[in-house]
């Protein structure tokens, strides 16, 4: 076991997923589809917006959803209306990563030491490291992760369109690796159409 995680006891999570009706659907009938990159926030995995930084997580999936519909490319919307999906997560202490207490930290700044140099030989020019790193610890830190959870500032619609910029965290999100093996129960929590 690697110091900084904890042991023995199951951790019961709630999360919400704002997605599109139409991934909402294909998520109930089979499974999530994971977000993969070393950009990503936490890594490859599915996200989720949880209890902490925000207390009303749910009320964030949903204007993820909406601004997420937006596509600026095409100037128009991807969808016109969205679902957020409330989710029961479990997870071994043992294999969940918090980034919200001083542990899970510490945790991560030794392996940011320890692969610094794998990082910088990946030539990637990433503005924040945090993915590549979790995804390195996954795949060679010998370091069994099934969730991690961090705090973050996440753009919104009004964020995006007033291109407001801020380094405060204003979410507590969850990146799950394995949502087969730790969701465990998935159900519409609000339906809405994007304005």
């Amino acid at each position: 076991m690697v110091e900084g995680l904890k042991t023995g006891k199951m951790e019961r999570i709630v999360g919400f997923h704002g997605t599109s009706e139409a991934a909402a659907s294909e998520i109930l009938k089979t499974s999530f589809r994971k977000s993969a990159g070393d950009a990503e926030w936490l890594g490859d995995g599915v996200y989720f917006f949880t209890e902490g930084r925000s207390d009303s997580p749910y009320n964030q999936a949903a204007e993820w959803a909406i601004a997420s519909a937006y596509d600026k490319h095409a100037r128009g919307l991807r969808y016109d209306k969205y679902y957020v999906l409330e989710t029961r997560i479990e997870v071994d202490e043992e294999h969940f990563l918090d980034l919200t207490v001083a542990e899970g930290i510490e945790l991560l700044n030794y392996f940011a030491g320890r692969f610094r140099e794998k990082i910088s030989q990946t030539g990637k020019r990433l503005r924040y490291a945090d993915g590549l790193l979790i995804n390195m610890i996954r795949k060679h830190g010998n370091l069994s992760i099934d969730v991690a959870k961090g705090n973050f500032y996440i753009k919104f619609k009004k964020e995006r369109i007033f291109k407001i910029n801020l380094r405060t965290a204003n979410c507590t999100i969850l990146s799950v690796y394995d949502p087969e093996k730790c969701c465990k129960f998935t159900s519409v929590k609000k339906r809405g159409i994007v304005v």
